[in-house]
């Protein structure tokens, strides 16, 4: 489950980055993701990060653990655009439901909401809502 969240997560960078390279607004962009897994509960539509409970360094396309204290740097490089975009995710306490929050910059971010299955070895996610951007 862990795996698919962190994929999602740089899914959801990549698409950013590809949303923005051909804009004159974005003469920059965010070379790489910082992704917390964390423990957090829902308060309104977002999710508020308790814990963290593992790190990685998302980089020319390597993905790498790095410590729980690691914090993305998020010095504005263009724009509004962060020098490094950071992303959440996480399962609720129930299991019902899967959240990724990501942070591209100042005003740049969304956060996503999705339903869960749980069965025997396997995990997946489905319904993907946008909750909050």
């Amino acid at each position: 489950m862990t795996d698919l969240l962190l994929n999602k997560c740089i899914t959801k960078f990549q698409v950013m980055l590809d949303t923005c390279k051909n804009r004159d607004d974005c003469p920059q962009l965010p070379q790489s993701l910082v992704i917390y897994h964390v423990k957090a509960s829902k308060r309104g539509q977002k999710y508020v990060p308790k814990k963290v409970l593992q790190a990685w360094r998302y980089e020319s396309g390597k993905i790498m653990q790095i410590p729980i204290t690691a914090k993305a740097v998020q010095s504005v490089i263009s724009g509004e655009l962060y020098r490094e975009g950071s992303a959440l995710f996480g399962i609720s306490r129930l299991r019902r439901k899967a959240f990724v929050s990501v942070y591209f910059g100042k005003n740049i971010s969304m956060g996503f909401e999705y339903d869960t299955a749980v069965g025997k070895g396997t995990f997946a996610i489905t319904n993907e809502t946008v909750i909050w951007e």
